[in-house]
């Protein structure tokens, strides 16, 4: 099994800030629907988010002023 890094997120995604708040709400809409878009056996929500990311399957959107603002939360 091949290991995810940031570098191979650098691409789809402007900063590690994005990255990370991207991939933690894609990991819980995963958690929460089931619909992940890449399947390699039983890795954990969070993996999955960044194997989509760094495979470009997901539209990395960039955060709104207000998330920008208030941090993410």
């Amino acid at each position: 099994m091949a290991r995810t890094t940031i570098d191979d997120c650098r691409e789809h995604c402007p900063n590690h800030f994005s990255l990370a708040y991207h991939a933690a709400r894609r990991a819980q809409e995963i958690l929460r629907r089931g619909n992940e878009q890449v399947h390699d056996g039983g890795d954990k929500s969070v993996v999955v988010a960044l194997r989509e990311v760094a495979k470009g399957l997901g539209a990395v959107p960039p955060l709104s002023a207000e998330e920008a603002s208030s941090g993410g939360e």
